[in-house]
C-alpha cells in the first residue's frame, strides 16, 4: 500500500509527454483545486492511497463508487498532475454563475434520460481527445453508505472508448454529507481515497466486465474501509450494511443507462 501526500498540487507545466487537452481553462481548475485540497486536507484529514495508479498521460475512466456530493472534488484535486472531466446534469448548465464554474470544471452536460447517445458520444470524445472522466456506475448516491448495483451504460462506455479504466473507492463521504443532508458536517470526521490498478480495455470486453469493475471497486471500498477504521479506531466509518461485500454487484434488469452525474438522486 502506497499511502500518497495530501500536499499542495503542482502548478507547473506538465511533465514531457503529458497531454494538455485543447480548450481546458487550466487556471480556473487549479484554482478550485486548490480549494478542495485545503478543505478535504484540513478539515477532514483526507489520505489518499495509490493515486500513483492514475496514469500521467491519455484517455482514462475513472469509476468510484458514489457517497455523497463530495465525491468528484475529492476524487480528483489530489491527483495534481491530471485536470479531470466530470458528468453534470443538463439543468445545471442553465443556471447562472454555476455553469460557468462546471463548464471551468470540465464538466460534460447528461440529459439525466439515461439512454441519451450524444452524451455517449461526448464522453467517449472527451476520452478519445485524452481527457480523464471521472463516472459513478451506481448511477445514483448510496443511500446507507453500502454501494448500490453498477448499471450497464457504463460497459458501453468503456468498450466503445477503449481506453483504461482505473477503479477507485471513497469512504468516509457519507457520514460527512449523506443524501440525506442539506450540508456537510464539518467535524470529527475524515475521509480516504484508494485508487486501484488499471483495467486495460482489452480485459473488459466479454459479458463479465461490469462484474468484473464493481467487484474490483467494492474491494477498494472494503479496503478504504478497513483503513479509516484503522486510523479512527474503530469510530469512522460508522457500522452498517456497508460494511458488508455488496451483495448486489449489477443491474440485472437490462436498462443501458449512463453513468449518471453526481447531482442524481
Amino acid at each position: 500500500m502506497t499511502t500518497e501526500p495530501v500536499g499542495e498540487p503542482s502548478s507547473g507545466s506538465p511533465r514531457a509527454g503529458e497531454h494538455r487537452p485543447v480548450g481546458e481553462r487550466r487556471w480556473f481548475y487549479s484554482a478550485w483545486r486548490w480549494l478542495a485540497v485545503f478543505v478535504f486536507r484540513f478539515v477532514y484529514r483526507a489520505e489518499i492511497v495509490d493515486a500513483h495508479h492514475v496514469p500521467r498521460s491519455g484517455g482514462v475512466l475513472l469509476a468510484s463508487n458514489h457517497q455523497s456530493f463530495f465525491d468528484p472534488p475529492l476524487l480528483g484535486c489530489f491527483i495534481h498532475w491530471r485536470q479531470f472531466a466530470f458528468v453534470a446534469h443538463e439543468y445545471l448548465f442553465k443556471v447562472p454563475v454555476f455553469s460557468a464554474v462546471i463548464r471551468g470544471l470540465n464538466s460534460v452536460s447528461v440529459s439525466g434520460k439515461g439512454s441519451d447517445a450524444s452524451t455517449i458520444r461526448a464522453l467517449i470524445k472527451t476520452l478519445q481527445d485524452g481527457r480523464p472522466v471521472v463516472v459513478f456506475p451506481e448511477g445514483a448516491r448510496s443511500i446507507d453508505g453500502s454501494m448500490l448495483p453498477f448499471k450497464k451504460g457504463v460497459v458501453l462506455l468503456m468498450r466503445r472508448a477503449k481506453r483504461p479504466v482505473v477503479p477507485a473507492a471513497v469512504e468516509g463521504v457519507y457520514d460527512t454529507w449523506p443524501r440525506h443532508k442539506r450540508l456537510p458536517r464539518l467535524f470529527r470526521r475524515r475521509l480516504i481515497v484508494v485508487y486501484g490498478k488499471p483495467i486495460a480495455p482489452e480485459e473488459l470486453r466479454d459479458d463479465q466486465a461490469l462484474l468484473r469493475l464493481a467487484q474490483e471497486v467494492d474491494a477498494l471500498r472494503l479496503r478504504a474501509r478497513a483503513i479509516l477504521r484503522e486510523r479512527t479506531n474503530g469510530r469512522l466509518p460508522s457500522a452498517g450494511t456497508g460494511d458488508a461485500p455488496t451483495a448486489k454487484l449489477t443491474d440485472d434488469n437490462g436498462a443501458k443507462t449512463i453513468p449518471e452525474a453526481t447531482e442524481a438522486g
